[in-house]
């Protein structure tokens, strides 16, 4: 009985540390077409694009941006979450009434950039398990001028 008195503050440690958020960092570059697949699963990747806002989203903390290939915004996006916020990898934050050009992005440097700059976002991909209408996404970001 005893026991119990030790292993409960002791899980309760472990699922608190689960839940911490890791500090955005740099992934490895994948190309985008390879981006999404299995073996990439959990794992930090980067990749490069174009951000977009999505067509509808609740007004909340954040927003789950779409990574496109290329100013076309054609093909299969990535998500991509992003809070809003001043600070580095957040969206400045926009009024239920927007439109693609009121998307401003703060680098991982604090630079500020508009929509239509080729970015490369990384994050731990995650593929959902409930279709939708990307084929993956990046949660945590880190997000730099593409080079």
């Amino acid at each position: 009985m005893r026991y119990w008195i030790l292993l409960v503050p002791l899980l309760s440690s472990i699922l608190m540390m689960a839940c911490v958020t890791t500090t955005p960092r740099p992934g490895e570059l994948q190309a985008f077409s390879q981006a999404c697949e299995k073996s990439n699963e959990g794992a930090l990747i980067a990749v490069e694009g174009y951000l977009r806002l999505p067509d509808t989203f609740t007004p909340g903390d954040s927003v789950e941006l779409l990574l496109y290939r290329d100013l076309t915004f054609s093909g299969e996006p990535i998500a991509a979450t992003m809070t809003f916020g001043d600070g580095p990898n957040q969206a400045v934050k926009i009024s239920s009434s927007y439109q693609d050009s009121d998307l401003k992005i703060h680098l991982a440097d604090g630079t500020l950039v508009p929509f239509g700059t080729k970015v490369r976002v990384s994050g731990s991909m995650h593929i959902p398990v409930i279709p939708q209408n990307f084929d993956c996404g990046l949660q945590n970001l880190y997000v730099e001028a593409a080079r």
